[in-house]
């Protein structure tokens, strides 16, 4: 259930972020993907590859992704995410953006601009925060605080950003 709320969660964010840039006429560089994927590939093999408890525990995990606390979690945090975004385009990006920044079009070839930084910074900081906040953790996996390096990787893209 995790995995599938990770990628149901990373591809709504990921494709809003990208509607949001296309409907500005911008793109993000091959760089800023890269980076995106390069970033995610390890966090997404850490948390797939976790330890599982020594004891069974009594609690049972959601066995499907059609009951409520699912749906529910995947919206309320879909939600907050695409707020946030909103948030940032809006009262950070098109206040500080230059003016000359915002009759750029990005249909030929890539140019830097600062609206696309902040879509690229969110993006990473989007990315981690999905994969802290839905570790599953005890009782069904090892928590984040016995995995110090994993907690850090997840952490230091969110202090930068």
């Amino acid at each position: 259930m995790q995995t599938y709320k990770i990628l149901t969660l990373s591809s709504l964010i990921s494709a809003y972020s990208l509607s949001v840039l296309h409907f500005q006429s911008l793109k993000l560089s091959e760089t800023q993907s890269f980076l995106i994927g390069i970033s995610g590939a390890p966090t997404y093999f850490l948390s797939s590859s976790p330890k599982p408890v020594k004891m069974i525990s009594k609690h049972r995990p959601t066995k499907s992704i059609l009951e409520f606390s699912f749906i529910f979690s995947v919206v309320a945090q879909t939600s907050l995410h695409l707020l946030t975004l909103h948030y940032v385009m809006q009262e950070v990006g098109v206040k500080y953006t230059p003016e000359k920044d915002l009759n750029i079009n990005n249909d030929l070839e890539f140019i830097p601009t600062f609206l696309n930084t902040v879509v690229f910074l969110f993006s990473i900081v989007s990315q981690n925060c999905i994969f802290l906040f839905n570790h599953a953790g005890e009782p069904f996996m090892e928590s984040l605080q016995k995995k110090p390096k994993y907690f850090k990787a997840l952490i230091f893209p969110i202090v930068i950003g």
